[in-house]
């Protein structure tokens, strides 16, 4: 519905329903439902071996060889050599969910492994910014650190890899940031971007990748002297933080991450951890029925708020607690950060559009500022920056100041790779890394915003048309009521984990008819309805979308139209009731 937005940034969501099977594929399937074979073709499964695989992910069978990794081996005996000389080890990782949960783990198996001096270094967002930095070479040098290992960063840090390596201080890169044409200036580099590599998966999120070194480490224990007693399988029990960094660092579903992801939330539902079983408390969370949705809308920012609102530590320390006690606090301590994460950035969003609304900007990357120290945090900037984009259906960069520079974030829309825009602007940038879909940068100075909003509008200009900027909602198939059946609904639950690259199926009925329309929610922002279809009904819920009944001059919508829905299908649990209800994701009125 475009007054969803101002009037000179208007857009209209064109619903695309997927090409219909056809005939001659549904008979080589001929014992899956047509609907549920409609949902595997969306996804590429044209083969038996390709479904099969997607249905049931083999742990053994569906995982590649971590010594695919070229210098994986090389990992290997470095780390041995550090456990054999009792070498100090420095492991230093990112402030996001995914660094969090990737450091702690490395941490875990090298500790396992017979590394007994091993210390874990996140830097604080605000002060220290990404990656390595001239003060984190000073203080690896200070402390004598023997070998380095870094998680989730690293890849980019060239200049200051080069002067590691004069000091003779061994390197290992783990990441999986988009990489240079070259190896970067380490002993051993690990990312599954890297294009002269072997490995045949290239969206391992870090997570992933130390699950890769914990893997190799595994075939190898019995190399290590202090490991021999460790079980076969024992690394298995570190999915638990694999599955929340992939969800939360939104990889793709499929593929290898899919196997993660599957064992991941196995593990997550009876995890060890005490800090674990501490968050998902205090979260209102209940084990056994956790999956992704739990891990990316509940558990991971709530790990998130730590690194972006204060220091990534107070989450470190959480999933390395042991006392209860203890982790129920600091548990509590995350929920109350991310409270005021979430009103940060509300209150972010809410400037930020009226920046927009009052310059009337028809730019197709909308580039907006507050460079007054502190007014918009760094650490959620990117948060806004999709928030906005979401609004808009166009590439946003949000940027605001730390004590570090000005700094900001960006998040894209699929025909705009934001990241290979800012390498083009390498010359306004004091550093930038990321993926296509988001990227955070430093600008050298606060007075060239308005150069730097220019120069990637210039790029943006020559690789996106105006068509590109129309949202499109895509959807699975056209559905009719009648198909909406209890059986349709376990099929469709034997597709998950869902997510980035394996979406929660959503469909299309038209010309349904309103029975009764109802405003829901504190603020009456919500719309429940009852539906139907050829005398057939279905409640439906429809969050954000109260404005269509509550302004009828803008919305002729009441008892007696007819419209369009997109919709996921889903199930309403209440008071030990359970019912089928249509979650209605857009609306088109029929005139």
């Amino acid at each position: 519905l475009s007054d969803r937005v101002p009037a000179h940034i208007q857009m209209e969501t064109r619903w695309c329903v997927a090409e219909k099977i056809q005939d001659t594929f549904k008979e080589h399937f001929k014992e899956i439902h047509e609907d549920l074979l409609q949902l595997f073709f969306n996804r590429s499964l044209v083969a038996q071996s390709d479904i099969d695989n997607f249905l049931n992910p083999d742990y053994r069978q569906n995982l590649h060889s971590p010594f695919l990794f070229q210098d994986m081996h090389l990992l290997v005996e470095r780390v041995k050599r550090a456990a054999e000389k009792n070498e100090k080890v420095l492991i230093y990782g990112d402030y996001d969910a995914d660094g969090v949960c990737s450091s702690v783990a490395l941490k875990e198996a090298l500790k396992n492994f017979g590394v007994e001096y091993c210390d874990l270094y996140l830097p604080h967002r605000e002060t220290e910014g990404y990656g390595l930095n001239s003060g984190t070479v000073s203080y690896i040098q200070e402390h004598n650190y023997d070998l380095l290992i870094t998680v989730d960063c690293g890849t980019t840090n060239a200049a200051e890899l080069s002067v590691l390596k004069s000091l003779n201080i061994d390197v290992i890169v783990c990441d999986h940031h988009v990489a240079p044409e070259e190896k970067p200036p380490c002993l051993a580099f690990i990312n599954p971007r890297f294009k002269k590599d072997t490995y045949p998966y290239e969206h391992l999120a870090s997570g992933g990748v130390i699950y890769k070194v914990m893997q190799a480490l595994a075939e190898k224990k019995d190399e290590f002297a202090k490991a021999t007693d460790l079980p076969d399988g024992f690394e298995k029990w570190a999915l638990d933080l694999v599955a929340i960094a992939t969800v939360a660092d939104m990889m793709p579903l499929v593929g290898e991450n899919r196997v993660l992801v599957r064992y991941g939330l196995v593990v997550l539902n009876k995890t060890r951890r005490t800090g674990l079983k501490a968050l998902i408390e205090k979260a209102k969370c209940i084990s056994g029925i956790l999956d992704t949705y739990h891990i990316g809308f509940i558990l991971a920012p709530r790990l998130n708020a730590a690194g972006r609102m204060d220091h990534a530590n107070t989450a470190v320390y959480l999933l390395q607690e042991t006392n209860y006690k203890k982790a129920l606090e600091i548990a509590e301590e995350l929920n109350q950060t991310n409270a005021e994460r979430q009103a940060v950035t509300e209150r972010i969003v809410r400037s930020a559009i009226e920046q927009i609304e009052q310059h009337k900007t028809r730019d197709k990357v909308i580039v907006v500022a507050n460079t007054s120290e502190g007014e918009w945090p760094t650490g959620v900037v990117g948060l806004a920056a999709g928030r906005i984009s979401q609004k808009y259906n166009r590439p946003v960069c949000v940027i605001g100041r730390s004590s570090t520079g000005v700094t900001g974030s960006g998040r894209s829309i699929p025909p705009f790779d934001i990241t290979a825009a800012l390498k083009q602007c390498a010359h306004l940038l004091e550093k930038f890394g990321g993926h296509p879909q988001a990227c955070g940068f430093t600008l050298k100075s606060e007075d060239i915003v308005s150069e730097f909003r220019s120069a990637i509008n210039k790029i943006a200009d020559q690789q996106m048309s105006e068509d590109d900027l129309i949202s499109v909602l895509a959807l699975d198939m056209e559905i009719a009521f009648e198909r909406l059946t209890w059986q349709f609904f376990d099929d469709i639950q034997t597709m998950k984990p869902f997510g980035q690259g394996n979406q929660k199926p959503r469909f299309a009925s038209f010309h349904v008819l309103v029975i009764a329309l109802q405003l829901v929610g504190a603020d009456k922002q919500h719309l429940r309805l009852t539906l139907s279809q050829k005398n057939i009904q279905k409640k439906a819920i429809a969050f954000g979308f109260g404005h269509i009944a509550s302004d009828e001059t803008k919305f002729p919508i009441r008892a007696g139209s007819f419209i369009d829905i997109a919709f996921e299908f889903e199930v309403n649990e209440w008071n030990g009731n359970r019912e089928l209800q249509l979650n209605i994701v857009d609306i088109k009125i029929q005139q």
